[in-house]
């Protein structure tokens, strides 16, 4: 068990990074998005199906078999088992889960410089569009300062409507969780 807890505590520290590498590895390979083949794909092969100038396979499968679906679907499963719940308790605790690591997620995605977004790139959420609304701005050396305050005050104004919405819903988690589930959860970043 101790086992288990440490590597989903590790699993969630990465996702994160993971999320982001995988994010620039597409954007570098064509991502299986329309864009450019990876070096050594071709145009029948979408999103890079060859090989990269390193060997390694191009394209959206091809980040080491890395699938941001079947990662966080194995993510929850880990969470699962380490809350020890039924398939009727999970039921009830996974939307609510869910809701929270997204919008961690979601606020992760402003706070560090990776660009991040749907399927052409553009940011998802209102932190991510506010951040890349300043780091755009920033990029710009004639942006006056009183622009640079009013876009990292957006920035701000964001986040922290972000950090209610977290607020609220692990609140709403808790409820219905042990002390256990509880501290298992903390120990995951899941809850604060």
């Amino acid at each position: 068990m101790k086992r288990e807890t440490k590597w989903l505590g590790l699993a969630l520290a990465g996702l994160f990074a993971a999320s982001v590498a995988g994010e620039v590895m597409a954007q570098n390979a064509g991502g299986g998005r329309g864009g450019a083949p990876a070096q050594g794909g071709t145009a029948a092969q979408p999103g890079g199906g060859g090989r990269d100038a390193g060997g390694r396979d191009g394209g959206r499968g091809g980040r080491g078999g890395f699938d941001p679906a079947q990662w966080r679907q194995r993510m929850m499963d880990g969470i699962k088992e380490s809350l020890g719940v039924a398939d009727e308790e999970w039921k009830l605790l996974q939307p609510k889960i869910e809701k929270i690591t997204t919008l961690q997620q979601q606020l992760r995605g402003g706070m560090f410089g990776g660009r991040r977004g749907g399927a052409e790139g553009a940011p998802t959420s209102e932190v991510e569009q506010k951040a890349q609304a300043l780091r755009t701005a920033l990029e710009n050396k004639e942006t006056k300062n009183d622009e640079l305050a009013q876009k990292a005050t957006a920035l701000r104004t964001a986040r922290e409507k972000v950090r209610t919405e977290i607020a609220k819903a692990q609140t709403e988690l808790r409820e219905l969780l042990t002390p256990r589930q509880e501290a298992q959860l903390v120990l995951q970043g899941i809850l604060d």
